[in-house]
């Protein structure tokens, strides 16, 4: 993140969670489904195919609006609509840093990593009342792997497997706008995401900044975070650090 993002964090005492929606600016597969998905869709067109489904006789009446329901259209028009009330706060998972995240997600001169755990993540919005899901992300072949459809988050969970490097841990929950729910202006009014309180040193434990910036920089953060009250090991990163040998 930016030192800008990280003075937010400090100040706010809140974690920022984006409209998955938005995040489509970079993906446009967030939140989608898949190629398998959307077969199915096509599929229950055919009403000796949707009477399978439902379980029913082959002479019985399929209800009156599933073609509106199942229509592959509807359903992306819902997905999109799910995305604008679904939010995301992004982490990797890894024992190490990444060189390669480091260079995607921040500059060579402005750039912090906060490490923490997923046990010091829940424990610091332990007070939020919104139901906050966290996991990994689970990279897939959309062309050939089916999104299972049995919990509505699975698929802001999924993400192709040219993403795999990120190596993500997703929080995510949905808010709903009184009075607009689940309709088209969903996607209109919804705002662009939520700040949700959190206790700042049980969220992190150290804190590195960027390996390209300078070791005033460093410090300066280090009296920055003093000047807020809090304690926890800053340090520069050391994959630019000069080889061992």
């Amino acid at each position: 993140m930016s030192l800008a993002k990280f003075l937010s964090l400090l100040a706010k005492s809140s974690i920022f969670f984006c409209q998955a929606l938005r995040l489509r600016n970079d993906d446009p597969y967030e939140g989608t489904l898949s190629r398998p998905n959307l077969m199915f869709y096509q599929l229950m067109k055919n009403p000796v195919f949707a009477r399978q489904f439902f379980k029913m006789a082959p002479d019985e009446a399929l209800p009156f609006n599933y073609l509106d329901v199942f229509s592959p259209d509807r359903q992306k028009q819902l997905g999109d609509i799910f995305a604008s009330t679904t939010y995301v706060n992004c982490w990797n998972i890894s024992e190490h840093e990444s060189a390669f995240l480091w260079s995607m997600y921040a500059s060579p001169s402005d750039g912090i990593g906060i490490r923490s755990t997923i046990a010091r993540l829940k424990k610091s919005i332990e007070v939020e009342k919104r139901n906050v899901c966290i996991g990994p992300v689970l990279y897939m072949d959309y062309n050939s792997e089916t999104i299972q459809e049995d919990n509505s988050l699975n698929k802001f969970f999924r993400k192709r497997k040219s993403f795999e490097a990120e190596r993500e841990l997703r929080a995510c929950f949905i808010e709903l706008v009184d009075g607009v729910g689940w309709s088209e202006r969903a996607l209109i009014v919804n705002p662009p995401g939520h700040y949700v309180s959190c206790d700042i040193p049980t969220l992190v434990d150290r804190v590195f900044v960027s390996p390209t910036a300078p070791q005033w920089y460093a410090e300066a953060v280090s009296e920055v975070v003093a000047k807020f009250g809090l304690e926890f090991p800053i340090s520069k990163s050391s994959i630019s650090d000069p080889a061992i040998f």
